[in-house]
């Protein structure tokens, strides 16, 4: 049922179903949601705006309507002449443009009507009928007739077929790109031109996540997702939903396995935020003990099942999805909650990571090296990092000894000494983990004169 109605700005039409039929959205006016005025001001792109502008949804069936509208089929809508004059609302004009919402209030594309006619309803011609674009007239006339009695009873009005119509004929003029409009919002949110950013946007963000627009990913989606964390914009119970999404299925998991595809930028941004949420929890402690415990888990998980190795990608960006997971990590290194099953884990996978047969090209050694001094400073397990680093040294130089000639095996050692080389410039800078530079030199000593 295609209709637009005029409605006081304080109230809300119900359909039969109990949805919203419509509202309508003056410019200027404060219930201008959000998005519509970014979509508004998205399309003008700094060139005078016109004045008459409103954001509406169809009655009945929004969603489905507003599909019509952007595929082309529909180019035309009419309303009841009587709910102008009851809201005292002036009638359209061809001056009119409109910016068609769906029934969560977002934005879907902008019309401009071209044409507006007051016709009696059983004067309405088939090809009117059929420009509504939702069947032939013995259809549109049945939907319309069943409507508007419905709608004119609660008004305490009768229904009759002679009843005024506003007939309007638009023409489309945009359909919303979700993820241009999506960047500039993220942009207006990170340049504080908006202070917060609305629940869909935030959704939005969450099925981009894994874009392969490395600027969308990077610069403006995982840096927003901080800026919500640190600057309080979460209350603790969406950080902790937060943070159970990104570590499910659907995001750290995502196509887990797969090597040279995009599905990669998922996971490892979906780990990135991870990292991010426990850094916060360092200081803050909202997440409980049991969810940063699942959290471990699933981070070291993680680790252990992913296969693409890939740092940064030309013409899409960074994946980093090692670099990524060892972030998470480091995080996790440092978190009072943290339990030493787990800090034995992460020290299984880290030593999986070097063992991957992968020539590192983008510090990813580093990054890994950096959970070791984490470990030192916040947990005491220097005894136990001791022991680590002897059997990882053990099992590098048995697989040399096993593989002579292997080139295999000599990149596996050099991945292990540059990491190695890495924890000692960083326990040495902090002063913390004596023994274990100690231990880390007298490995570095002898590889490095081995020829």
């Amino acid at each position: 049922m295609a209709c637009r109605f005029v409605l006081p700005v304080v109230k809300k039409i119900k359909d039969e179903n109990g949805m919203n039929a419509v509202f309508t959205y003056k410019k200027g006016n404060l219930r201008m949601n959000q998005a519509s005025q970014l979509y508004w001001n998205e399309f003008w792109k700094g060139e005078e705006q016109p004045l008459s502008v409103s954001a509406w949804m169809f009655g009945g069936l929004p969603d489905e309507l507003a599909r019509l509208v952007v595929d082309g089929t529909k180019t035309a809508t009419c309303s009841g002449h009587v709910f102008y004059e009851l809201e005292n609302e002036p009638l359209p004009t061809t001056e009119d443009y409109s910016i068609i919402l769906n029934r969560n209030e977002q934005p879907v594309a902008i019309i401009k009507t071209v044409e507006v006619l007051l016709i009696p309803m059983n004067e309405v011609t088939e090809d009117f009928a059929e420009a509504e674009g939702e069947g032939p007239y013995e259809e549109w006339k049945s939907a319309h007739v069943k409507f508007f009695t419905s709608e004119l009873q609660k008004l305490g009005l009768a229904f009759s077929e002679d009843m005024l119509l506003v007939c309007e004929r638009f023409t489309l003029l945009d359909v919303k790109d979700e993820k241009r409009m999506l960047a500039t919002t993220l942009k207006s949110y990170l340049g504080g031109k908006i202070s917060i950013l609305a629940d869909e946007c935030r959704q939005e963000m969450l099925l981009n996540i894994g874009s392969s627009d490395g600027h969308l990913r990077d610069k403006l989606i995982y840096q927003s997702f901080v800026k919500l964390i640190y600057s309080n914009q979460l209350n603790p119970n969406e950080i902790q939903s937060l943070l159970e999404t990104v570590t499910g299925e659907s995001y750290l998991f995502h196509r887990i396995g797969e090597s040279g595809t995009d599905s990669v930028f998922t996971r490892s941004f979906s780990v990135l935020v991870i990292a991010a949420i426990i850094e916060y929890d360092v200081q803050n402690k909202i997440v409980s003990p049991a969810i940063i415990q699942h959290t471990a888990k699933q981070a070291i998980r993680y680790m252990m099942e992913e296969k693409d190795t890939r740092g940064f990608i030309p013409q899409k960006g960074w994946a980093h999805a090692i670099a990524h997971g060892a972030d998470a990590l480091d995080a996790l290194a440092k978190h009072p909650f943290i339990q030493k099953e787990d800090i034995n884990q992460i020290l299984c996978a880290i030593k999986h990571s070097l063992f991957l047969q992968v020539d590192y090209l983008d510090e990813e050694e580093e990054r890994l090296a950096i959970i070791i001094a984490s470990l030192l400073e916040y947990q005491n397990v220097e005894e136990e990092v001791q022991l680590w680093i002897k059997e990882l040294t053990e099992m590098v130089e048995r697989s040399l000894y096993e593989n002579k000639g292997s080139i295999d095996a000599y990149h596996v050692q050099r991945t292990v000494k540059n990491f190695l080389k890495s924890v000692y410039v960083m326990l040495n800078s902090k002063e913390i983990g004596e023994n274990v530079n100690n231990d880390i030199f007298k490995v570095l000593e002898k590889w490095m004169y081995l020829r």
